[in-house]
């Protein structure tokens, strides 16, 4: 049993304080917000990363919109993505509906990809896709988010929503941790 007193704060440099990742996503809302007012929004959150930049985003939207949300995961508790696991699919819901999708980070890109493909499938009129982190690499898919709030190293990252093996999810700020 993992003594819960005994997680240090992230071994790691911070790469985004607070108060930027906020500015962030404040404009990434205002960038958002022409794209979907008018349009009933149907906002997919991909759990349990996106939870608080979701609960934050959606807030800046300051619009009419519904919220719910998916469940798929590449990580569980390790540092490198495995075979996509579903957990819970794109709701009925999404029929005909404008779908904002909102993951925490754009790694390799085959999560939001498929969550995508997911939506479309269930029958989405129109699927945007925003993350609040792209990594700066070379992604596996060819088809990247339509809107990001920021960019950070091609390390292992938390804090915003973003873990390893379930901690650090609460940090306000972005930290890339050391190898």
């Amino acid at each position: 049993m993992t003594d819960r007193n005994a997680i240090a704060w992230p071994p790691g440099e911070r790469v985004h304080d607070a108060a930027s990742v906020q500015r962030a996503i404040r404009a990434q809302a205002r960038e958002l917000r022409p794209r979907l007012e008018g349009r009933d929004p149907l906002v997919l959150v991909l759990m349990q990363g996106a939870l608080y930049y979701a609960a934050w985003l959606t807030l800046e939207l300051d619009m009419p919109l519904e919220l719910d949300y998916i469940h798929a995961t590449r990580y569980g508790d390790k540092r490198h993505g495995g075979g996509l696991r579903w957990l819970r699919r794109p709701p009925e819901a999404v029929a005909g509906r404008t779908v904002l999708l909102l993951d925490d980070i754009f790694d390799a890109g085959e999560t939001l990809a498929a969550a995508r493909a997911a939506c479309r499938t269930a029958g989405a009129g129109t699927v945007l896709t925003a993350v609040l982190a792209r990594k700066r690499r070379r992604h596996s898919v060819d088809a990247g988010p339509d809107s990001v709030a920021l960019e950070v190293p091609d390390r292992f990252v938390v804090g915003c929503g973003l873990d390893c093996g379930g901690h650090w999810r609460n940090l306000p700020a972005i930290y890339a941790l050391d190898d």
